[in-house]
């Protein structure tokens, strides 16, 4: 079986803009480099992504990675397998305010079954 189609929220005004992904698992099937934050995609400003901050929220059952797609994918949060409760990252006090590439932003889950789910936010900001 495959993965769920996410439910998604995307807003862009100006460089900034953040994303809200839902995914709700009836069945199996699992992530691979699935696009959470299409750069090419936005409607304005496609040639680097920022992020600067958001969360994860996932039932115990499976684990979901972020990484910005790049010649070698930068992670940006995991929520490890049999964890609860949600991941935060904040990345707006690193140099440059945020880890930047030319690449989308990715998801990866690992053990998913009917009933699990993903939620995740993030800040961006787009050039």
């Amino acid at each position: 079986m495959a993965a769920p189609t996410p439910v998604t929220k995307s807003e862009q005004s100006g460089h900034n803009g953040y994303t809200i992904w839902l995914g709700e698992w009836g069945g199996t099937g699992e992530f691979t480099d699935a696009v959470v934050v299409d750069l090419s995609g936005l409607t304005s400003y496609t040639s680097a992504l920022k992020i600067v901050k958001g969360y994860i929220v996932a039932s115990e059952g499976i684990s979901a990675k972020l990484e910005l797609d790049a010649g070698v994918d930068v992670p940006i949060a995991m929520l490890p397998l049999a964890s609860t409760g949600r991941i935060d990252f904040d990345y707006s006090d690193v140099p440059g305010g945020g880890i930047t590439e030319t690449g989308d932003l990715l998801l990866t889950t690992l053990s998913a079954a009917s009933g699990d789910t993903v939620f995740i936010y993030v800040e961006w900001k787009a050039y």
